[in-house]
């Protein structure tokens, strides 16, 4: 468990509020899942400033604030500080153990990828001669469908 996330469970069970502050977001570090960020009102830079709970590989949702954004920091006590909310996003990770689910009511990205790839494997061309057969890799599109149906739900 991490620092963080042992404060928000702390704060949870303390029934505490928690301190929020408006800041522009100055720098990104990726690999530590951190931000630097300068508050409205001008005061210290805060560092280290934690984009997700968990900052390990297990697994979880992160957004990557865009620099010179605005982020709202929320603070679980006097050394653990997250981003709550942020105006412009440069960048999503989604790190899951099992499948991913990307979809709106009409449509999903695995149901995308099918039918692109039953389209490429039905894929005919015009020659000088007549209509050409299916692609001679047709295998290799159906070996993608396979790991992207592991992939996506």
């Amino acid at each position: 468990m991490t620092a963080l996330s042992k404060a928000i469970k702390e704060a949870a069970h303390r029934g505490e509020q928690i301190y929020l502050q408006t800041c522009t977001v100055d720098s990104v570090n990726e690999s530590e899942r951190t931000i630097e960020c300068t508050p409205l009102d001008e005061g210290a830079q805060l560092t280290g400033v934690q984009l997700q709970a968990v900052t390990d590989e297990r697994g979880g949702l992160c957004m990557f604030p865009k620099v010179g954004s605005y982020v709202v920091v929320g603070f679980f006590d006097r050394h653990n500080a997250a981003v709550l909310l942020s105006t412009e996003i440069e960048k999503i990770t989604i790190n899951v153990n099992d499948t991913v689910c990307i979809k709106n009511e009409a449509y999903s990205l695995a149901q995308a990828f099918r039918d692109l790839l039953t389209a490429i494997g039905k894929l005919t061309v015009t020659t000088g001669v007549g209509p050409s057969g299916v692609p001679i890799n047709v295998t290799e599109f159906q070996q993608i469908q396979q790991k992207l149906d592991k992939l996506l739900e």
